[in-house]
Order: C-alpha cells, then sequence, then structure tokens
C-alpha cells in the first residue's frame, strides 16, 4: 500500500484487504504518516515526502542484486532492461535509507518478500499522483512489477485506487482526451471513427484532444485562450498553483460550472452554478470494480443553481446542436452514450445494484432482451 490510506479512503475495497490479512496476507504501507492503513500493516515504511522514487529503486536495485528478478518475463515481456540495471545501480539500500529515512534493513525486508511472493501487488493512490513528478513516481512502481513478473496473473498486478467516487465512470463514457466511450480510440480505429459518426450523426476528426497539463502549456504558448472548467479547480489543486493562477488569469474567457465559488471561479469570466450530483441529479456512478450504480435525485438545486445536464443541453442548444438537448434526464443522455459503451440502458439499473465489466464485455453484442435476462441472472446483490 503505497501512498494510500485505503483503511479510510476506500473502505468497501479495504474489506477485501483485511480478509487477505486474515488469510495470511502480508501488507507493507509505505506513508509518510502512520495511517490507519499503516496501523494494519506488517511493517511501515514511514518516508520522507518527496522520495518515492529513490525508495522504488533500492527496491529495485536490491531484487537484481538479491538474484530474485523473473528473468523468463523479463525477456519475454519487457524492453530495456540493462539499461533500468544501471539506473537502479546509483541507489544502493544505503542512499534510500539517507534519502527517505526508512531503515536500509527494512526496504531490503520488502524488497525480498515482494519479489519471492507467488503473488504481489501494489496499490497507490493519490499520494503517489499529487507530486510534479507523478508520472515518475508511477513508473517507479511500474518497473517493480515488471522486474518480478507480477503482473497478467491471478492475483497480482498494479492497483491504482481512484482518487474520486466515479473517476472511472468518467473514464468509461469519454471523459478523456484520447478515448470515446467505452475507451475505444477513433484516432487509430477507421471502424471506431465510423461507428461514432453513424451513432451521433457527426463528422469526427481524427485528432486527439488535449490533457491538463498540455492545456496549460498551450496557454504558456499562446495556443489556448479559452477553458471550460466544469467540477474542475485548478487554481488551487496544480502543483505550481502559482503558475496555474498566472496562466488562467491571461485567458481570454474562463468558464466555470462548479458547485462552489472555488478559487479558480474567483477568476472566471462566467460563473456556472450547479448541481451537487450525488443527491440533485439523475445518473450512475461506476466504481472501481466497474459496477454501475444508479443514482437518483433526491432534492432540487438550491437557488440559481442548475443540473450539469441542463446546462450542458442549453449551451448545446445555442451552439446549434438539436440532438439530444431536450434530454429531460440522466436516461436519455445515458442511454445516448452506452449505445456503444455497453448497450446499458439506465432503466436495467433500477432494480439492480449494476451489472460489473465482465459482464458488460460478454453483452456488448447481445439484443435488449438478452441483455435484460444476463442482467436479472448474473448480478449479484448486497
Amino acid at each position: 500500500m503505497w501512498g494510500t490510506n485505503a483503511r479510510d479512503a476506500h473502505p468497501i475495497f479495504f474489506h477485501h484487504v483485511l480478509k487477505g490479512i486474515r488469510n495470511g496476507a502480508k501488507v507493507y504501507s509505505v506513508d509518510p504518516r502512520l495511517s490507519s492503513t499503516a496501523k494494519w500493516a506488517d511493517a511501515w515504511l514511514g518516508i520522507h515526502v518527496g522520495s518515492d522514487i529513490s525508495l522504488a529503486n533500492a527496491i529495485g536495485n536490491e531484487i537484481i542484486k538479491a538474484g530474485l528478478v523473473d528473468e523468463e518475463f523479463i525477456r519475454r515481456g519487457t524492453v530495456n532492461f540493462e539499461a533500468y540495471r544501471e539506473l537502479v545501480a546509483k541507489y544502493p539500500l544505503e542512499r534510500a535509507e539517507r534519502d527517505s529515512g526508512v531503515p536500509a534493513s527494512l526496504i531490503r525486508q520488502l524488497a525480498h518478500d515482494y519479489a519471492r511472493a507467488d503473488r504481489a501487488q501494489i496499490c497507490w493512490t493519490l499520494g503517489i499522483t499529487e507530486h510534479h513528478n507523478a508520472a515518475d513516481n508511477v513508473l517507479a512502481l511500474i518497473n517493480l512489477a515488471l522486474l518480478t513478473g507480477h503482473v497478467g496473473k491471478y492475483g497480482s498486478g498494479l492497483v491504482p485506487l481512484r482518487g474520486q467516487n466515479n473517476v472511472q465512470g468518467g473514464g468509461d463514457m469519454g471523459a478523456i482526451p484520447n478515448r470515446l466511450v467505452g475507451f475505444q480510440d477513433w484516432v487509430t480505429d477507421a471502424d471506431v471513427k465510423q461507428k461514432f459518426e453513424r451513432a451521433w450523426g457527426v463528422t469526427l476528426t481524427p485528432k486527439y484532444g488535449k490533457n491538463l497539463t498540455d492545456m496549460f502549456n498551450a496557454i504558456e504558448h499562446g495556443a489556448l485562450h479559452s477553458i471550460y472548467a466544469i467540477g474542475e479547480n485548478p487554481a488551487q489543486a496544480e502543483a505550481d498553483q502559482h503558475r496555474a493562477q498566472k496562466l488562467l488569469r491571461s485567458l481570454d474567457h474562463l468558464v466555470v460550472q462548479d458547485i462552489f465559488l472555488t478559487r479558480t471561479a474567483e477568476l472566471a469570466h462566467v460563473v456556472l452554478p450547479a448541481s451537487a450530483s450525488w443527491c440533485e441529479s439523475e445518473g450512475s456512478v461506476t466504481n472501481s470494480e466497474r459496477r454501475v450504480q444508479r443514482l437518483r435525485k433526491a432534492l432540487d438545486p438550491p437557488g440559481n443553481a442548475k443540473d450539469d445536464m441542463w446546462i450542458i443541453c442549453e449551451i448545446a442548444r445555442r451552439l446549434g446542436a438539436t440532438r439530444y438537448v431536450n434530454a429531460s434526464g440522466g436516461r436519455e443522455l445515458y442511454d445516448s452514450a452506452a449505445f456503444d459503451n455497453a448497450g446499458i440502458e439506465l432503466r436495467f439499473l433500477a432494480d439492480y445494484h449494476g451489472p460489473n465489466a465482465s459482464i458488460l464485455q460478454r453483452i456488448l453484442s447481445d439484443d435488449r432482451s438478452e441483455l435484460a435476462r444476463d442482467i436479472r441472472d448474473s448480478t449479484v446483490t448486497a
């Protein structure tokens, strides 16, 4: 458990961890804080903030020196092993102890236990990713799994636990710059592009969008002049807040749609007061195991606040779009997108806790009646 307090932040997931502990699994917690997760662990590695890469590379170096690498997997499934060996050789246990504050003996113990385990996982969350060098942190952990072959087999793997409750659902529905609904790639796959063009009645440009980092770089280089931020607060969430706020102030037009007057909203030219999705909107949430759960509206948004779907549809209508802009709720919009996600209609989620990913994959080509039957027969209720 690296950079994650899953005991508090992911309580459902951690119940599975507790079952593993009761069955004899060994748990290490790598965290600057002695968190509630660390209290359940066999050992706590209380690292200094920012020393993750040094620690991970020292673990890798120790695994190589002890002859515990999975040579067959490295030969079959990786590249540039010699370059990695040369890199981590610069991180002996003594250096990692100095950088991280973790005793060399404990680092050695973790390295040997992880490499020798028949099945092992590395789980992390925002303690790894909310750094200026977040991608390098993650790559350092991935390298450990590749080094020991703890990927691609039952019970082993890399487990980035989601940082917010519906990040998975957003990705599933295409809220990422390089994939459409269901993580389908319209740039490299002509069939996918044609399928969505037929379904949506538009012509798609075969070009990926920009992620948040790319957007800020584009602002800095004068290539991006307007941003529409929905439920996002980069003025406060970015690692370099001074740079983020400076670039946001330089925009010709900044629109923020949120339930609070955030630091980013304070900089905006237009603020659109939105709804709290968990209780003021219809829709669905997808959790880390890809289980789709229905959300029902309990309250109307207060004051002048509007449902996010209403705001987006109203903007679409004023921009000239006619399809789906009169949707009365989440079901119409969900079903229009889910046509190519899994064929699931939101109404099927009304009486069930939701189908998981294995079911969705199996029913991609089924018609609606087969879909309904599969959901009734296969969904486990709690």
